[in-house]
């Protein structure tokens, strides 16, 4: 199991949730990403995983932007 952070949903502001972590951090986030029917006061429980293939997509692709960039001029 991975281990989770639990947040509460402090408030809600147009279309973002404020939710805070035991430790008073702030995080904002959509409340479209929430679960369905959340409201002010619910624990909510956040699994943060690596992504491995999007990892390695984004360096491939910014190895390559640094390439082009530095790469001197064909003639």
């Amino acid at each position: 199991m991975f281990p989770a952070k639990t947040v509460t949903c402090d408030r809600l502001e147009g279309d973002v949730a404020v939710l805070k972590t035991d430790d008073g951090q702030e995080l904002h986030w959509k409340k479209s990403d929430l679960p369905k029917g959340t409201k002010v006061g619910d624990v909510l429980s956040l699994t943060l995983l690596t992504n491995t293939d999007l990892t390695e997509e984004r360096t491939n692709f910014a190895k390559t932007m640094l390439n082009e960039i530095l790469a001197p001029e064909q003639q």
